[in-house]
């Protein structure tokens, strides 16, 4: 399903609560499965994926959040709203935002200083 989706985790639902989330599965478990020689058609989901997932309040700046994953060594974070789950954020796509961010910044400042496609600041 990860391939498929081209996604590098997945959050992991209790099969007692739908709608409850047990865990995170990365592609950094599977590799480790597949590095110790484990038989992926065997190997069970919660014996390999992560159970203390790292979350923080969709309302947190991004900064801190950049940090605490770095800090923690992750490329996903899970966003929660109440307590509850709501999202799963990828460094990737952190990246993107910021990237886009920056692009509406430049075009503002050379909307600012007078300047052209012809004569971009950039």
């Amino acid at each position: 399903e990860m391939t498929e989706k081209k996604i590098g985790a997945m959050l992991v639902e209790c099969n007692a609560q739908p709608g409850e989330f047990s865990g995170i599965l990365t592609e950094r478990d599977i590799i480790r499965c597949c590095a110790g020689d484990r038989n992926l058609d065997k190997v069970i989901v919660s014996e390999v994926m992560n159970s203390n997932m790292v979350s923080v309040d969709v309302d947190e700046p991004l900064r801190s959040v950049v940090a605490l994953m770095a800090e923690s060594h992750i490329r996903h974070i899970v966003l929660t709203r109440e307590g509850k789950i709501v999202a799963l954020v990828s460094i990737r796509d952190i990246m993107h935002a910021n990237d886009q961010e920056k692009d509406i910044t430049i075009a503002e400042l050379s909307d600012f200083v007078g300047c052209n496609r012809r004569n971009n600041v950039y």
